[in-house]
């Protein structure tokens, strides 16, 4: 995993953190630049591994039909 930290608590409520200050470089597309990922479907750890998440995070270059750059 790039980025993400996953926390469960006793009540099994799911903690996702992200620092939204990092950043991978650009995608494989170089529509969009790569903050976090799991890099696929991940499972829960323990008796939560039936459980699977996939999480990307990435800032849009573009916006819109007529891909103007967002800046």
């Amino acid at each position: 995993m790039k980025n993400v930290k996953m926390a469960i608590d006793k009540d099994d409520i799911l903690t996702i953190t992200v620092d939204l200050n990092v950043n991978f470089g650009e995608s494989k597309s170089g529509k969009s630049t790569v903050i976090a990922s799991t890099e696929g479907n991940v499972a829960l750890d323990g008796e939560l591994s039936n459980i699977k998440i996939g999480l990307n995070v990435y800032k849009q270059h573009y916006f819109g039909r007529d891909w103007q750059p967002v800046y």
